[in-house]
């Protein structure tokens, strides 16, 4: 079984992309994808919007520090573990 773990980067990079990207379990990988985007296909499994990241964040609209970012890939990382992706 492939180990997709989420990072800390992964994270910063999807608070950091256009407002309907995705963080999705594709290819045995993690990867940051927008439906907005031509040719958007997605073979694998969103893993969170960017939306419903900022809001999981405590720091809401703030600039989450790396512990609550630490926290959240650990967390999603866990649940991609549980879906057996």
């Amino acid at each position: 079984m492939i180990n997709l773990n989420v990072t800390v980067e992964h994270l910063r990079d999807l608070l950091n992309s256009s407002a309907h990207a995705e963080l999705v379990a594709v290819g045995g990988g993690i990867e940051i994808l927008d439906p907005n985007e031509e040719g958007f296909q997605v073979d694998g499994i969103s893993v969170v919007t960017r939306e419903q990241l900022f809001d999981k964040l405590p720091s809401g609209g703030d600039p989450p520090n790396e512990g609550e970012l630490a926290l959240a890939a650990a967390s999603l990382s866990q649940m991609i573990a549980e879906l057996g992706a």
